[in-house]
């Protein structure tokens, strides 16, 4: 997957389900350049619809659907295809980078054990 600068979305459904929000996204950044030689390529399909965990909304959880979009190189060897892929997320990440920042924040002072003073003592670590 190769990143091409911000891509552009449209938000294309959004439905209330009993656990949260979920917002399903359309590109509408059609131009992909080739992750090995950085020109444009011809479209070629679309790839697996993503799910990414998002910042919540009222306390409910929000899922944000995406189907990128995959092209075909043309003027490199073997016609390589390569996967859109946006800024506001990482290609093997479940969830979105704002909502990563979130969590990282979140647990800044806190205390991830119980009691992390008994495991010492205790022999542990």
């Amino acid at each position: 997957m190769i990143r091409s600068g911000p891509v552009k979305t449209q938000n294309e459904n959004c439905c209330k389900k009993s656990d949260g929000y979920l917002i399903r996204v359309k590109n509408s950044k059609i131009e992909i350049l080739c992750r090995q030689c950085r020109k444009p390529t011809q479209p070629y399909g679309s790839g697996r619809t993503i799910s990414l965990r998002h910042l919540p909304l009222c306390g409910k959880k929000v899922t944000i659907e995406i189907t990128p979009l995959r092209s075909q190189c043309l003027n490199c060897e073997g016609n390589p295809t390569t996967t859109q892929q946006a800024d506001w997320y990482d290609a093997k990440s479940p969830c979105t980078k704002a909502y990563e920042k979130h969590i990282l924040l979140s647990l800044i002072n806190r205390a991830l054990l119980p009691n992390p003073i008994h495991i010492v003592f205790n022999g542990g670590f």
